[in-house]
């Protein structure tokens, strides 16, 4: 087990893992609207969905104290990979954006999560892990109901993507 992370610190990351949230839950929701084919439009409105949820998730366990920022001003990217990597996500074609997000920002996401869960104290964050722990399933849950609709044809378009989020970024390290 890592070592235990310091309040602020925790609170930072909690603000990187909402801002990438809700930076989905819009992105991902304006992109459905023009998405051609039905399938992908209602995985990419329920994905939207599912970042909305998790962002909300996310900003229950954000501390509040007089001694530290104010929620909002904690929700900031830590990396503008991770948005770049989104807009260029949803410059994709329908097929090509449900591969993208399920073979490489799930998996970032995930991992962040991952890395976080691993250090928790089991002293001072178990609501924090319960959180990250219902992030971590509700993620995976949509990642595998994209991956039963993704064509395997899709996957080669994510060279560029892949390349982007290189060296394995995740929402906890700055780069």
């Amino acid at each position: 087990m890592s070592e235990s992370l310091d309040l602020l610190s925790t609170a930072r990351l909690v603000g990187h893992y909402r801002h990438a949230e809700l930076a989905s839950f819009a992105a991902l929701g304006a992109r459905a609207l023009g998405a051609e084919g039905g399938r992908e439009r209602h995985y990419l409105l329920r994905a939207s969905a599912s970042h909305g949820y998790r962002a909300g998730l996310l900003e229950a366990v954000l501390p509040v104290s007089d001694a530290l920022p104010r929620p909002e001003s904690l929700t900031v990217a830590i990396d503008t990979r991770i948005d770049s990597a989104l807009f260029a996500l949803c410059a994709l074609g329908d097929a090509e954006l449900v591969a993208g997000l399920c073979d490489v920002y799930y998996p970032m996401l995930l991992a962040s999560y991952a890395a976080h869960l691993e250090r928790c104290s089991a002293y001072a964050d178990p609501p924090l892990a319960l959180v990250l722990r219902r992030c971590v399933a509700e993620l995976e849950a949509v990642q595998s109901e994209g991956q039963s609709i993704s064509a395997p044809s899709a996957h080669g378009a994510l060279a560029d993507l892949e390349d982007l989020l290189s060296g394995g970024v995740r929402l906890g390290e700055r780069r």
